[in-house]
């Protein structure tokens, strides 16, 4: 028998990477973002060398303003390259069925999606490459110690991480608006961003612990950067595979990595307060991501699909753990309720902990049962009228509960305040006035028991 042909190193490499960097390198308009930073850096150089020169020692910031400048252009170098590029090129792909290679090869929507992140990653080295020798001289040029520079250059890796997937999410779409969209508001996110940045690592904002402000925003970026990446591969594959497994199995590894926030923010504020600290974003992210979970899940189809529910295990334990994290509208909303519930149990430790607190981590467990009610009603209603979808059926459910009431209560407010708060029962609304925050829980419950009679009923079908 022949031997097989023995495959090279290359071979192992991801293709789509070996095709991103190619396409960085000959693209005419990345490489002008290059040689205009390095350009940049140059005139940058020269006038901070006059401005020492010239001003000797009365001038002694000169290598903390240059480094400023150097950080800012190198994170507008890579929001253009990795970010842009990357969103415009997948962009055009998606468009057109010769150039995606979902349709021209086998890869999977994973492998796709991870070789044009990991592109982004090698361009941004390479970026800070182009930087690297002008930081060092802005140390020599005295202002800024060896460590904030490192601190400030570590900092800058999560945005330009998370603008990069959430480019290729946008391209994955196969949207031009949404390019255009997302660069209009990308310029109105810059600004705070640029600020909370600046205030978490300096002394500005009262932070005294550099290493827990460096792992809260570790753990915010990575969460964030997650859920992207689930998103984005579900984006690519087809809607009759089960393209929610990666997506909600990412929404409870964000759950599971949420006390890292916390356990950032107790060192940064008062490490007394770590384990109540890291029980309170565990309530917060639980909250948040089972609203989330379940108004996706208004979005899927209600059917699985023959392909998903073959893979499904016989086995109880197995089947029902299949059905809650596999595509599948009733999966994602139940999976909702068991996150909720993980939340208010926790919200109730922590009460026991910490009264005097407790009552606000209700509220975020309350406010997030709304949009288990929402989800509800969105999905019964595309079962029962199928004339919109699961999401046009959800718009119709925000406007009846959220936009009306509001309209309505803001009329009211002209003339008594006092009932203002009950106009808005049916949304997050009332929980202005707390003690109305036992509403929306009782509207989560009743949907429940309506969707679960369904469900039932569904099942008796022959």
């Amino acid at each position: 028998m022949a031997n097989p042909m023995k495959k090279e190193w290359s071979d192992w490499v991801n293709p789509v990477l070996i095709k991103e960097i190619r396409q960085h390198f000959h693209n005419f308009g990345i490489l002008s973002v290059m040689g205009a930073l390095l350009a940049g850096e140059l005139v940058l150089l020269a006038v901070m060398q006059y401005r020492a020169s010239d001003f000797r020692g009365s001038f002694t910031d000169s290598g903390s303003i240059m480094f400023g400048f150097l950080v800012g252009g190198m994170v507008l170098a890579a929001y253009f390259i990795c970010s842009m590029g990357a969103m415009i090129r997948f962009t055009t792909e998606r468009r057109n069925r010769e150039l995606d290679f979902s349709f021209q090869t086998t890869l999977s929507p994973n492998r796709i999606v991870w070789g044009k992140l990991a592109g982004t990653l090698v361009m941004t080295v390479f970026i800070f490459a182009l930087c690297l020798p002008f930081m060092v001289i802005a140390y020599f040029l005295r202002g800024i110690e060896m460590g904030s520079m490192l601190l400030i250059s570590l900092a800058t890796l999560p945005p330009i991480c998370i603008a990069s997937q959430l480019g290729i999410l946008i391209g994955s779409v196969g949207r031009r608006w949404l390019v255009s969209l997302f660069f209009v508001l990308s310029f109105f996110a810059a600004q705070p961003l640029v600020i909370f940045t600046v205030l978490l690592f300096t002394r500005v904002g009262g932070v005294d612990s550099p290493v827990g402000a460096l792992l809260l925003w570790y753990g915010i970026g990575g969460i964030i950067l997650e859920l992207l990446y689930a998103l984005s591969v579900a984006a690519v594959g087809s809607r009759f595979s089960n393209r929610m497994l990666p997506v909600r199995i990412s929404l409870i590894g964000v759950i599971a990595l949420s006390p890292l926030i916390g356990l950032g923010i107790g060192l940064i504020a008062d490490p007394a307060i770590l384990l109540e600290s890291m029980l309170g974003m565990l309530v917060i992210a639980a909250s948040c991501i089972a609203a989330f979970c379940a108004t996706l899940a208004a979005f899927e189809r209600q059917d699985p699909g023959d392909r998903v529910l073959r893979k499904r295990p016989h086995n109880p334990i197995g089947h029902f753990a299949h059905f809650l994290v596999s595509s599948g509208a009733w999966g994602g909303v139940v999976l909702a309720y068991l996150m909720m519930l993980f939340a208010g149990a926790t919200a109730a430790v922590f009460f026991l902990l910490n009264p005097s607190d407790g009552a606000d981590l209700v509220l975020w467990v309350s406010g997030g049962t709304y949009f288990l009610f929402y989800a509800n009603v969105a999905i019964l209603l595309a079962r029962r009228w199928k004339i919109l979808a699961g999401w046009g059926w959800w718009a119709v459910t925000l406007i009846a509960f959220i936009v009306l009431p509001l309209l309505f209560g803001t009329g009211v407010a002209m003339i008594e305040r006092e009932y203002v708060p009950y106009c808005f029962l049916t949304a997050p609304f009332c929980l202005v006035k707390p003690e109305l925050g036992w509403f929306g829980p009782l509207l989560a419950v009743i949907s429940l028991a309506v969707t679960g009679g369904v469900m039932l009923k569904r099942r008796k079908q022959p």
